[in-house]
């Protein structure tokens, strides 16, 4: 059974009031060290906090506050020649990037959604057997078109660091509940499973299972904020049976640095992830030079709006691949309507929208993907994505797609275009893989 953990929480990760960096530090250490090395940083006063993947380890230095300096770092290396690496784990203050609209259609969707999601379905595929693994700040796991849905045995709440997995709305602070809420507008896209008669639309994969990893925190002072080391942990969570990682959050300041240890996440995940076929890290298009946006390992999609015309919270960015539907369900019409956990009477919402929402929208088509054909590699999915995405239909925009040297024509805000669901579904079941990529830097070729 593939699996796919959606790690979708659309939130721009920005400075606020509270430190950027932690009393926690990352450690790049052999394995076969980390004894030894463990017991020189207890020494020192560290703790031992987690394992984020082979070689990297967290440790917390209680007492310690404000950024250190390079030479602070690098005297904290100099404790043991068995210390390879050692940086300090940030924490970033993060809001929804998510901006809701009123005037959603209601009822069954599949006359209405675009993207070519109903015939995708009219192909046989609705996500069955195929588990997405949203990562955000909790889900209402108890709500009546998620709950049959929701895995509960494979989430975890890396925040807290145990298995309470829901936001823990604060009703009393209305400001914070769009927050609290995001996960749970994400999952109703991605699968809920609602009736007929119901106000809110089936999910893109209405037959796959969810499992939630909750990785961010509420602080009603300050609001919601993640660190990173629980992003890499979330990012690193059963890779060999983890399909797909979509990852709806982004960092709000341009070119900021990628820690050494979610980059090496990344890259394991490509390698080894999915029992070697590769997982797929899926990240919403941000400002630009971003760490996690501008990296050979992610994948990144931009947001649509209604006539195929640009959003306002959209930015033009090299690293884009494609692109989906951010304020409707189709590109003639706008608003939506997805789960809540804030509306006791609908259960459902129309305001929400955003590049989360488009976050959310590819994230489904792709697990229609690897129902399709779940032995196609990472490499693989990259180009059935480029080879369905189109730009014919963006109306005024699609005169601003420019042919690339492979006759592939391309947006600087869109990619290759708006992804088409049923086309990416009818390639995947006939796919012929393709060849490894070659990664070249310098003089020095390395073959994957």
């Amino acid at each position: 059974m593939p699996l796919i953990y959606t790690l979708v929480f659309l939130l721009s990760i920005v400075h606020g009031q509270i430190s950027d960096y932690t009393d926690k530090l990352f450690f790049k250490v052999n394995d076969e060290d980390f004894e030894h090395v463990s017991g020189v940083l207890r020494k020192e006063d560290y703790t031992f906090v987690s394992q984020i993947i082979s070689g990297i380890y967290v440790f917390q230095k209680r007492g310690l506050t404000g950024k250190l300096s390079k030479k602070d770092l690098q005297s904290i290396k100099s404790y043991d020649d068995k210390i390879q690496t050692v940086e300090q784990v940030r924490r970033w203050q993060i809001q929804p990037t998510s901006n809701g609209l009123t005037g959603g259609n209601h009822g069954d969707p599949g006359s209405k959604y675009g993207m070519g999601i109903g015939d995708a379905w009219n192909l046989g595929v609705t996500g069955e057997n195929v588990t997405l693994g949203v990562l955000d700040v909790g889900v209402d796991i108890a709500h009546p078109y998620l709950k049959d849905n929701i895995a509960l045995q494979l989430s975890w709440n890396y925040d807290s660091n145990n298995s309470d997995v829901s936001p823990g709305y604060q009703h009393s602070y209305k400001e914070m509940l769009q927050s609290q809420d995001h996960g749970t507008n994400i999952c109703g896209l991605l699968s809920a499973n609602s009736n007929e008669n119901a106000t809110c639309a089936k999910g893109v994969a209405f037959q796959a299972k969810l499992a939630i990893m909750k990785v961010a925190h509420l602080d009603v002072k300050i609001g919601v904020f993640a660190d990173d080391d629980n992003i890499a942990r979330g990012l690193a969570h059963i890779a060999n049976t983890i399909s797909i990682y979509v990852n709806a959050f982004t960092y709000n300041n341009t070119f900021r640095n990628l820690d050494f240890a979610t980059a090496a996440v990344l890259e394991q995940g490509t390698r080894s992830g999915r029992e070697g076929k590769g997982s797929l890290f899926v990240f919403p298009s941000a400002k630009i030079g971003g760490g996690l946006e501008n990296n050979l390992h992610t994948i990144v999609v931009s947001g649509v709006d209604s006539n195929g015309s640009v959003p306002a919270s959209v930015d033009s960015n090299a690293a884009v691949l494609t692109s989906a539907l951010a304020h409707g369900f189709s590109l003639m019409t706008r608003g939506m309507t997805t789960t809540t956990g804030t509306n006791p009477e609908t259960k459902c919402t129309e305001k929400f929208g955003g590049t989360s929402a488009s976050t959310a929208f590819l994230s489904g088509i792709l697990a229609l993907v690897l129902q399709a054909n779940p032995d196609i590699s990472w490499r693989d999915v990259m180009h059935i994505i480029v080879q369905s995405s189109e730009h014919e239909s963006l109306m005024s925009e699609s005169s601003n797609f420019t042919p690339n040297a492979a006759g592939k024509y391309f947006h600087a805000m869109f990619g290759f275009g708006l992804i088409n669901a049923g086309k990416a579904v009818t390639l995947a079941r006939t796919w012929t893989p393709v060849g490894n990529m070659f990664a070249v830097t310098g003089t020095h070729q390395s073959q994957r």
